[in-house]
């Protein structure tokens, strides 16, 4: 029999081994892509997925595995045998995937099997006929604040241009306060995971968060601040949104993350139109323009791009920061952008050349958050715990201390009041023109203080015989100077006495080594 009658002859045994085996009525129903995509997740995507795909193939999309590798198709419709998707994974064609480990569970190829003998089924919502889908997202409402176990790092920060509340990220939720307030007075759900960013609409009427679960998803939704309701959700992310924004006009959205690449989404529909692929690390900051022509994007690495906002084209590459880009912000007029850095400047792009008009040090050490405020003056916070107030021409106007690295800040519509959050998840304001504090606030926590203090272990007692002889009460130390020569003696004796016990046992411990070791040798010569 030649090695193509073997594997052809295998394949047909394991088919019918399968088709022999029952059903149940789980199995029984058609397998649609919705199932797969964790399985393919899992295992396959992080190096066939949309910003890197291996061989050209990209398994985290139905397109992408129908439209197959460079090679050639990996999955045929109702023919599982003839598809490399199912056929490597299940090591019964080389190269074996995924590569260097062993083979996915049995239960999981099934699952791929059946979704290839089912004919590749879309997810079953994209089945749904229009007249039967609702007519907007269910209505989700405001939820109770939930407190935190301990202190927190804001990781999140966005202040309302319409009524200057307040929203941070708190755990599994975007919590509000009022402005001016120092207790929180709603929250809006987020289950999704952890909230990376948050931007309110121009208008105020929305609240949008991009975040997720690191490693596993990531989505932004966009939720309405009067009632609570979900207006449009987009993205569908292998690793969490750590930034994003929302164009002027409120059609589109810009995401990134540990991905590497900026996605733009319609947020009518949550169409992905753009996929931009120049930057080489995670995205850390995205930006458009108040004219929403362009938009800027930052990552980790010190890249800084400029694109056309709707065509998804490359506008420009600014070259200067070393280290991650952590802010982007433009000016009111859209004329020129500010990024700010890990390595401690600001710096100033004019837009029609792409040239820096100016970079500074703005002494605060790593800048993490940064923004030019419509005051026209630049406010930036570091991990040299200081926010610094900058105005238009990077002439330093004041600065104030925080307890921790700034992680977070944002400025009120006009400009005249400045939130600042940091990692150990204090919130402070100020006024800027006066410079004056208006309070400090945080998210409220589950314990109080006396309950998390600090309680010391309890000391391990020594035997009576090693300590010395103890003062009785009020007696005056030092007077007998021969009793605590004896007292000292005996504590060093006794201390001798236990070093020469452990030497003994330390000896008995090796004849005994010695002993196995011969017993061991002697049972191989047998």
């Amino acid at each position: 029999m030649t090695a193509i009658q073997l594997r052809n002859f295998a394949l047909a045994t394991v088919a019918s081994l399968l088709l022999a085996t029952p059903l149940t009525a789980d199995e029984k129903a058609a397998v649609t892509y919705d199932q797969v995509r964790p399985v393919l997740k899992k295992h396959c995507v992080s190096c066939h997925g949309q910003e890197r795909a291996r061989g050209d193939l990209n398994l985290s999309t139905t397109d992408g595995i129908k439209a197959g590798a460079a090679s050639g198709p990996v999955a045929v419709a109702g023919k599982p045998d003839e598809s490399l998707l199912y056929t490597l994974a299940a090591h019964l064609e080389g190269p074996k995937m995924p590569p260097g480990a062993p083979k996915i569970p049995q239960r999981e190829l099934d699952l791929i099997r059946r979704w290839i003998e089912d004919g590749l089924k879309e997810p079953a919502t994209t089945a749904t006929p229009k007249d039967k889908m609702p007519a907007a997202k269910p209505l989700v409402g405001v939820v109770p604040v939930t407190p935190l176990a301990r202190p927190t790092a804001v990781t999140a920060l966005a202040v309302s241009p319409s009524n200057g509340s307040i929203a941070v990220s708190g755990q599994q939720q975007v919590v509000v306060f009022d402005a001016g307030g120092k207790v929180p007075s709603k929250a809006f759900p987020f289950p999704e995971g952890e909230v990376c960013s948050l931007r309110y609409s121009r208008d105020g009427e929305l609240l949008v968060a991009g975040g997720g679960i690191g490693g596993e998803s990531g989505k932004v939704v966009a939720i309405e601040v009067a009632t609570g309701r979900r207006v449009f959700e987009v993205g569908a992310e292998m690793d969490a949104v750590l930034a994003f924004d929302l164009s002027p006009d409120r059609s589109l959205v810009a995401l990134g993350g540990p991905g590497k690449s900026v996605k733009v989404h319609r947020t009518a529909d949550g169409k992905l139109i753009s996929t931009l692929t120049k930057h080489t690390d995670w995205i850390l900051s995205v930006a458009f323009s108040p004219d929403g022509l362009l938009l800027a994007s930052a990552d980790r690495f010190g890249g800084l791009q400029v694109w056309e906002a709707k065509t998804g084209k490359s506008f420009h590459a600014l070259r200067g920061h070393m280290g991650a880009v952590n802010a982007l912000s433009w000016a009111a007029d859209s004329e020129s952008l500010l990024s700010a850095g890990q390595d401690g400047t600001l710096r100033l792009w004019e837009m029609h050349q792409g040239t820096q008009l100016k970079v500074w040090d703005a002494k605060i050490g790593g800048i993490l958050s940064a923004e030019w405020t419509a005051a026209n003056q630049i406010v930036a916070g570091g991990r040299g715990r200081k926010v610094a107030v900058f105005d238009g021409a990077g002439q330093a106007l004041r600065d104030w201390s925080m307890p921790d690295e700034v992680t977070r800040l944002a400025a009120s519509r006009t400009g005249d009041r400045l939130i600042a959050a940091d990692a150990a998840g204090h919130m402070l304001a100020w006024n800027v023109s006066t410079g004056m504090s208006e309070g400090e606030f945080s998210l409220p926590l589950a314990t109080t203080v006396a309950q998390t203090s600090f309680v010391p272990p309890p000391r391990r007692q020594r035997a009576a015989a090693t300590l010395p002889p103890q003062p009785a009460a009020g007696a005056t130390v030092g007077n007998d100077l021969a009793a605590t020569r004896e007292a000292l003696a005996a504590a060093e004796a006794a201390v001798t006495s236990a070093e020469e016990s452990l030497a003994r046992l330390k000896a008995s411990a090796a004849k005994l080594k010695q002993i196995v070791k011969a017993q061991e040798a002697a049972g191989r010569n047998r």
